[in-house]
């Protein structure tokens, strides 16, 4: 069994445990080392405070699993982890009964950023009121 671990902004916990972990683009991000997850995830979401690492295990060989391409050998590098296991895609979502409930790690962000966290909410606000227009029409 390879132990694989996803990590996201904490705000997605409660989404993750009603409906698992659900592909976005057509593939969830993960790693084989929890802390890369952490690294990644922590530097691309710098308004969010908390982070949160779950895993999941699939047999090796799984054809759900390949290796990702969206850690360039510089962002490893920038990061400080290695390239061996950095990332990683399953193309099918991951059920809730596949999570390892036990293994839910929570960590401050040491990447996160006050100013760019407001930056963050008024263009998520602004985004909003866009769709509720278009919505309207």
């Amino acid at each position: 069994m390879i132990r694989y671990y996803h990590a996201t902004p904490y705000d997605n916990l409660i989404s993750i445990l009603s409906t698992g972990l659900k592909t976005q683009f057509g593939e969830i991000y993960c790693s084989t080392s929890q802390e890369t997850a952490v690294r990644w995830v922590s530097f691309t979401r710098m308004y969010s405070d908390k982070i949160c690492v779950l895993s999941f295990d699939r047999e090796e060989g799984d054809d759900t699993m390949r290796i990702g391409n969206d850690h360039s050998p510089i962002m490893t590098k920038l990061l400080g982890v290695d390239d061996e296991g950095a990332s990683y895609v399953s193309t099918r979502s991951i059920p809730t009964s596949d999570l390892n409930w036990d293994d839910i790690v929570t960590y401050d962000n040491p990447f996160y950023n006050e100013e760019y966290a407001k930056q963050h909410e008024n263009m998520m606000k602004h985004n909003r009121k866009i769709f509720e227009k278009m919505e309207e029409e």
